[in-house]
């Protein structure tokens, strides 16, 4: 029964991992603009003209951005939040299994009117539960982090940041 969990375990990481390498990773934008309206897309492009965003759909632009109007850029990688909690419940619920399984204890030393001594196998599904939940909200929260460059407007702050949000860009 072990070695077919293990392999189990070892099955789902590949099929994981996989999956990852056919996606294509685009980053979610959002700008402030001077005014304090704030434009939201995919970043597409970068150059010393400005931005160009596209819809979430990628079929149509939805604009050419100065790099004169800009105060805020925002860049958030699409599926980290999902990932990252998918990568904590996992290592959160194998951890809470490890200790679950410690910590069992064969002795029934219960006495008065309500007596429960759980098995190992509820101890080890309580640990998984129990450390798979916490883990999928650290590694959920780990995930929302976004990358800031504050512009105010100035082109030369622009331009020193134009080779890092290439790197960011599908284009």
């Amino acid at each position: 029964m072990r070695t077919i969990s293990i392999i189990a375990l070892l099955m789902f990481l590949f099929a994981l991992s996989s999956l990852q390498a056919q996606k294509v990773k685009f980053y979610k934008a959002k700008v402030t603009l001077n005014n304090d309206t704030r434009v939201k897309g995919i970043l597409y492009g970068v150059s010393e003209e400005g931005l160009l965003l596209m819809d979430k759909n990628l079929v149509d632009t939805v604009m050419t951005i100065d790099p004169r109007s800009i105060t805020l850029i925002k860049l958030r990688r699409s599926g980290r939040v999902g990932r990252g909690a998918l990568i904590g419940a996992s290592g959160g619920a194998l951890l809470g299994a490890v200790i679950g399984n410690a910590s069992y204890s064969s002795s029934n030393d219960c006495e008065g009117w309500f007596c429960y001594s759980p098995s190992r196998e509820e101890t080890v599904y309580g640990g998984a539960i129990f450390f798979g939940v916490q883990g999928a909200i650290i590694g959920a929260l780990i995930g929302t982090g976004s990358r800031k460059f504050e512009i105010n407007g100035d082109t030369s702050i622009y331009n020193t940041y134009i080779s890092e949000l290439r790197s960011f860009a599908l284009k």
